[in-house]
């Protein structure tokens, strides 16, 4: 703690953020501060939000598949960290490790939690990761990986036929799939099974998510609430105890104003 330059990252931080945070508080003043800074900063961290996991084990249960595939390898990894004390000996694998679980420590003690709070945890975590598979391919990343992702495949295919997804979105599990049979069969499967992984990021961030947008409910019922509000510009809507950014995105003419359902009865 004493060799970080806190003054000069203060500094760094500021330079980098003030000047947006000056101009959209000048754009919005006290509507800003009050609904970024203390709702969905403050009030999320200290208050139980509705419609948003409140659960204390929300992230011990989940932490596994938001880090697939890697996450298998993750205990493993600290585990010879650890034992081999290559934590006292490399920086930069120190400050990886106080890194994720300061990030992780920080967000289960949020009462609002969602999956992606843990985004901040993902460079030091590919950090150990990456160590750690460049060290040893151990017999679990090997075949364990490879055969996760054959199941993974099977799943995504039959999940898919069952909600008559499009057809294009059968890609990404066809990739995971091959590239589970091909890691099995080849004699690097350590690599194979980074390629699939990082190919099968790429199939779903631009062919399977766009191709399931209009499968969407909060799109659709945003933009069915616009094309009412033309037709009918007298039209007000209400939330009824859960309040939807996304809604509201869509539908493009303000906030939506929340209601109490029990005040609404009234």
């Amino acid at each position: 703690l004493t060799e970080i330059p806190i003054f000069s990252m203060l500094v760094a931080f500021c330079v980098v953020t003030l000047p947006w945070y000056v101009l959209i508080f000048i754009k919005h003043g006290w509507n800003f501060f009050k609904e970024f800074i203390i709702f969905h900063n403050i009030y999320r961290f200290t208050s139980k939000i509705p419609g948003h996991p409140t659960h204390w084990w929300y992230y011990i249960a989940n932490y596994f598949w938001i880090f697939l595939p890697f996450s298998l390898s993750f205990f493993s990894a600290i585990k010879r960290l650890w034992k081999e004390k290559e934590l006292v000996m490399d920086d930069k694998l120190l400050l990886s490790f106080c890194w994720f679980f300061s990030v992780f420590l920080f967000f289960q003690m949020a009462k609002t939690e969602l999956a992606h709070y843990l985004l901040p945890a993902f460079p030091p975590f590919s950090v150990i990761i990456a160590s750690h598979l460049l060290k040893e391919e151990d017999s679990l990343t090997r075949f364990g990986g490879s055969l996760l992702l054959i199941v993974l495949g099977i799943f995504g295919i039959a999940y898919l036929v069952f909600s008559k997804a499009p057809l294009i979105s059968f890609v990404l599990p066809l990739v995971v799939l091959g590239g589970g049979v091909y890691g099995i069969l080849s004699n690097n499967c350590l690599k194979v099974f980074v390629t699939t992984s990082i190919l099968s990021f790429v199939v779903l961030k631009f062919l399977v998510l766009p191709s399931l947008e209009p499968l969407r409910a909060k799109p659709v019922i945003g933009k069915e609430l616009r094309n009412l509000k033309e037709k009918s510009p007298n039209l007000k809507v209400y939330f009824l105890n859960y309040h939807s950014p996304e809604v509201v995105f869509y539908y493009r003419s303000g906030k939506i104003p929340e209601v109490d359902c029990k005040k609404a009865n009234e």
